[in-house]
């Protein structure tokens, strides 16, 4: 998909804090994981570790899909935490 090797190409270049131009929202904290907007019609689910330096995708989901998504994105995000032992 375009609007994922863009947003992959512009993380690669950020240093320091989220890449500017997308609509960031948090949606758990613990670990915490954001929401992003891809185009109008898509969501990505995402988790940055050390940091910004390293985002890993969680999923992918069409729009009227959220609450389905973002349920299954926990579950995901929270099983890749424990995998890697992070406090």
């Amino acid at each position: 998909m375009v609007l994922i090797n863009r947003f992959q190409e512009v993380w690669r270049e950020t240093t320091e804090d989220l890449p500017a131009g997308y609509d960031f929202k948090i949606i758990d904290r613990n670990p915490t994981i954001h929401q992003i907007r891809l185009g109008s019609d898509y969501r990505a689910i995402l988790m940055f570790l050390n940091g910004i330096a390293e985002c890993h995708w969680i999923t992918v989901f069409k729009k009227g899909n959220q609450a389905q998504g973002i349920a299954s994105a926990k579950l995901q995000a929270r099983a890749l935490w424990n995998e890697r032992g992070e406090k």
